[in-house]
C-alpha cells in the first residue's frame, strides 16, 4: 500500500471541478491529505486510518452493491471515481456549502464523491449505479440514483425513508432532474425519496430484476417505457398500480408487516 500526501494541482482539479457552491474554498495548503488507490477508486482523506480502512473495504462493497442488484460484479469504472473523504458534517458544510454527502458526474465523465466518513455506503452505491450508466451508454435518471442507493442501506433506515411516502405524481417523479432536488427543503426531499425508493422497489419485487434494469435504461423516455416495456396504455393507467402498490406497503408499515426479506434484494441468479 502506498500513501502520500496529496499533490496540490491533483486536489485543485478534483475540488473546484463541481458545479456546487462553497461556502469557502478549501486551501490544500492548510490540510494534510492522504492518498489511497484502488483498481475503480482514489480516496482523498483527512484522516490516516479511515482512509486506509475505506481502501481495504471499497472494491468489496462495490462488487456487493453491484450483486446485490444484479448487475456484473466484474464491471470497471471507465476512470477511476475521486472520493474526499471527510471525518464530519461541519467541514463538510465549511469546505464545499453542503449538509449531506453528495455524488456527482462531471460532464467529461469523471465520478467524484465528496462523502462524510458515516456515510460510505450510500454514496459508493451512488457511484456504482453511475459506473453502470456509463459502461452501457445510459444516463441514470435521478429518481433511480435515490432510491436504488437508499436500497442499499439497512432496512430499518429503508422504513425510515418508506415512512414519508406522500401522493407524487408519477410522471413528475420520473422526470425530476437533480439540479431541483437540492432546492427542496427537507420533508420534499423526503417525499422524493420514498417514493423513489417505492418505485424502485415496485420494479424489481412485481416485475423482476430483467425488467427493472430495462426500465432504468430506458426510463430517459418515460412514456415509451411505461407503455412498451411494462405494457401500460397511459401515465394515469399505471398510476392507479403504483398507488394501490404504495397503499399496501403503507398498510404493512402501518402494522409492523414489512419484513427485512422483502427490503434486501438478491441477485436472481444467487
Amino acid at each position: 500500500m502506498c500513501l502520500e500526501s496529496i499533490k496540490y494541482l491533483f486536489l485543485s482539479v478534483f475540488l473546484f471541478s463541481s458545479t456546487f457552491a462553497y461556502a469557502e474554498p478549501l486551501n490544500p495548503k492548510d490540510y494534510k491529505w492522504y492518498r489511497f488507490a484502488t483498481k475503480n477508486f482514489v480516496i482523498l482523506s483527512l484522516d490516516k486510518d479511515k482512509g486506509q480502512e475505506l481502501q481495504t473495504q471499497i472494491e468489496d462493497k462495490k462488487d456487493k452493491y453491484l450483486d446485490k442488484f444484479g448487475f456484473p460484479t466484474e464491471l470497471e469504472f471507465k476512470k477511476p471515481c475521486k472520493i474526499l473523504l471527510l471525518p464530519n458534517e461541519e467541514l463538510l458544510k465549511k469546505c464545499f456549502g453542503i449538509k449531506n454527502s453528495q455524488t456527482e458526474v462531471s460532464s467529461d465523465g469523471e465520478i467524484n464523491v465528496w462523502m462524510r466518513i458515516d456515510t460510505n455506503q450510500k454514496c459508493i452505491a451512488e457511484a456504482c449505479l453511475a459506473a453502470v450508466g456509463q459502461k452501457y451508454g445510459f444516463d441514470v435518471q435521478f429518481w433511480a440514483f435515490r432510491g436504488l442507493s437508499i436500497l442499499s442501506l439497512p432496512p430499518d433506515y429503508i422504513r425510515s425513508i418508506l415512512n414519508n411516502i406522500k401522493p407524487y405524481d408519477i410522471k413528475a417523479l420520473l422526470s425530476f432532474k437533480e439540479s431541483d432536488y437540492y432546492k427542496l427543503d427537507e420533508a420534499k426531499r423526503k417525499e422524493f425519496d420514498a417514493n423513489s425508493v417505492l418505485f424502485c422497489m415496485l420494479l424489481r419485487k412485481e416485475y423482476g430484476q430483467d425488467k427493472m434494469h430495462r426500465f432504468i435504461e430506458d426510463s430517459h423516455d418515460p412514456t415509451k417505457a411505461i407503455n412498451d416495456l411494462l405494457g401500460f396504455k397511459s401515465f394515469d393507467h399505471f398510476s392507479s398500480v403504483f398507488n394501490r402498490y404504495k397503499s399496501d406497503i403503507n398498510n404493512d408499515l402501518s402494522d409492523g408487516r414489512l419484513p427485512d426479506e422483502y427490503l434486501l434484494f438478491k441477485n436472481k441468479n444467487r
